[in-house]
């Protein structure tokens, strides 16, 4: 029994011996992994660190991006606006100027249509000087016939160049 004992008793000594070595290199394992847990999370604490820096300046760039586009959409909005300015005017004059085309070409016929008349008349009284003329009547007859002529010749004349000078606007 003694020897049994001893034998428990050494084989106690041997397990508490393993244990202890065990557990000594359980602990520097664990001290093991603890540093290195601690080492990779600093390292993932400087990546976190790095990426929140570049996302700041990434996000910092793009902040200035839209305010550089906001500016270019306002510049591009007001061009805009002044075109159509430039558009509607450019309609309005337009118009007013084919009103004036219009009022133009009617006072053309009517300029026509007087010269027509006055063209005739001239031409009848024409008619009646060579016949008063030709018949011999009276000198005063025919001077104031000739003054009639006359007048309407520089009536027409004057419609005519009446009619240039609307033709030239």
């Amino acid at each position: 029994m003694f020897r049994l004992l001893e034998i428990i008793s050494r084989l106690q000594g041997e397990v508490s011996g393993k244990l202890s070595d065990k557990e000594q290199s359980l602990e520097d394992e664990i001290q093991l992994q603890c540093k290195q847990a601690e080492h990779h999370v600093e390292d993932l604490q400087m990546e976190l660190q790095t990426t929140k820096e570049e996302l700041a300046k990434q996000l910092k760039s793009i902040q200035e991006r839209v305010i550089d586009l906001e500016v270019d959409l306002e510049d591009v909005h007001d061009s805009e606006q002044r075109w159509a300015a430039k558009h509607k005017k450019a309609l309005e004059q337009t118009e007013q100027l084919q009103l004036k085309l219009i009022q133009e070409k009617d006072l053309s016929e009517q300029l026509e249509c007087e010269k027509a008349i006055v063209e005739r008349q001239v031409k009848e009284l024409r008619s009646e000087v060579d016949e008063l003329l030709n018949s011999k009547v009276q000198e005063d007859v025919i001077t104031r016939a000739e003054s009639k002529v006359k007048a309407l010749e520089n009536t027409l004349r004057t419609e005519e160049r009446s009619k240039n000078v609307l033709e030239d606007q």
